[in-house]
């Protein structure tokens, strides 16, 4: 999972400037693109990742991240779901729906000062957490797929200053051994 260090703030954090640089870390400390120390706190959206929705058009809507603005926080866990990108069929493939979608919420979270933490939920191999992803582990065309499709996700937002970071894989669980992961 993703994991970001708390730091100190003061009021809420102003977006990130266009143009400017991703969240990174200095010292001890994240600092936006403005070099101003943040603290990321949020929710997560789970995008019905378990119902294997290719688009969860119904979970959410730019509403959503008023309220979350509105509750003075700043950054969603986004989960996804590899089937939003990539059908089992055309593996490598991407659909242009699931840019388009992750597009419409960047924009989202853009106008109402919100960062984004895109988080694998449920890998090529299935969801980790219940003990259901060994296709993950034991297959290594499954993990060349994830690695393909991350490639992909970080080469297209890559100047994005809106995503605060990115979880390869909710709760990895290798069946093996450590090495695995």
């Amino acid at each position: 999972s993703s994991t970001c260090r708390k730091t100190k703030s003061s009021g809420n954090n102003p977006p990130p400037v266009p143009g400017n640089t991703m969240i990174h870390r200095s010292g001890k400390n994240l600092v936006n693109g403005n070099n101003q120390i943040i603290q990321l706190k949020g929710i997560a959206f789970g995008n019905e990742v378990w119902s294997n929705t290719e688009i969860p058009s119904t979970h959410h809507t730019e509403e959503d991240f008023a309220r979350v603005k509105a509750m003075n926080m700043n950054a969603v866990r986004f989960y996804m779901n590899y089937k939003t990108f990539e059908n089992d069929l055309t593996p490598y493939q991407y659909k242009q729906s699931g840019w388009n979608w992750i597009d419409l919420n960047i924009a989202w979270a853009k106008k109402h000062g919100i960062y984004l933490i895109l988080n694998m939920h449920v890998p090529q191999g299935g969801f980790q957490s219940q003990g259901t992803g060994d296709a993950l582990w034991n297959s290594t065309e499954n993990q060349n797929r994830l690695a393909a499709l991350w490639k992909a996700i970080a080469a297209k937002y890559k100047n994005e200053t809106q995503i605060a970071g990115f979880g390869l894989v909710n709760e990895p669980v290798p069946v093996n051994s450590l090495s695995q992961w």
